[in-house]
C-alpha cells in the first residue's frame, strides 16, 4: 500500500483495512476506492460464510451452491470464495468425490 498511502494521504490510507491491491489504481477517485472496499466487504464476508460452512461439514462446490444463503449469487461466485480459500490453506479436498464433484473441508476439521 506504499504508493496508494503516499498518493491517498496517511489518513485515508489508514483507513484500508481491507486489501484492495490490485482493485484500483493510483488515480482513480475516491469513489473507486469506496467501490473497492464496498466489493472486498462483500467478498470477505461471502468468504467466512463459505469457511463457516466446511468447518461444520464437508461439501462439494455444487452443495454449496444450493444452500439458501447463496441463493442470489451465481455459482462461479461461491466458488470463487471456496477457491481463494484453498489458496490461504485454510480449507482442503478430503479426497472424497460426490456426484464427480472434490468434496471440500477446514483444514483440521
Amino acid at each position: 500500500m506504499g504508493r496508494m498511502k503516499d498518493t491517498l494521504g496517511d489518513e485515508l490510507a489508514g483507513q484500508l483495512e481491507f486489501d484492495i491491491k490490485g482493485m484500483v489504481r493510483v488515480p482513480d477517485h475516491s469513489t473507486s476506492i469506496d467501490a473497492a472496499i464496498g466489493v472486498n466487504e462483500i467478498k470477505t464476508k461471502l468468504q467466512a460464510r463459505v469457511f463457516e460452512l466446511l468447518c461444520a461439514r464437508a461439501l462439494t462446490d455444487g452443495q454449496l451452491e444450493t444452500l439458501p444463503e447463496f441463493s442470489h449469487y451465481r455459482y462461479s461466485t461461491v466458488r470463487k470464495r471456496r477457491s481463494e480459500l484453498l489458496q490461504k490453506n485454510m480449507i482442503h479436498w478430503t479426497g472424497e468425490r460426490r456426484q464427480g464433484q472434490k468434496v471440500w473441508k477446514a483444514v483440521g476439521k
